[in-house]
C-alpha cells in the first residue's frame, strides 16, 4: 500500500459537488432571502471553491443575524 493521489477526474467531481451545493444555497435563498444560515453555508462553499466573492455571503449572513466566526470576518475585512 502506498500513497495515491487524486486523479484529475476526482478533482473535477469535487468542484462539481461544490458548484451544485452553491446552487442549492442560491435556490434556498431565492425561496427565503432572509435565511442567514443559507448565506453562511454559501459563503463557506464559495471560499472552499476559491470564489473571491465569498465574503459578500458571509457578511450578509452576519447582517441577517447569524453569528459568523471572527476569524472569517477578519479575512473579509482585508478584501
Amino acid at each position: 500500500f502506498g500513497w495515491t493521489f487524486p486523479k484529475k477526474s476526482s478533482i473535477k467531481s469535487s468542484d462539481l459537488v461544490l458548484t451544485e451545493a452553491i446552487a442549492d444555497c442560491e435556490k434556498t435563498i431565492s425561496i427565503n432571502p432572509e435565511y442567514a444560515f443559507a448565506f453562511y453555508i454559501k459563503g463557506q462553499l464559495k471560499k472552499a471553491a476559491g470564489h473571491p466573492d465569498y465574503c459578500l455571503d458571509l457578511l450578509t449572513a452576519e447582517r441577517l443575524g447569524f453569528e459568523v466566526e471572527t476569524d472569517l470576518l477578519k479575512e473579509c475585512k482585508h478584501h
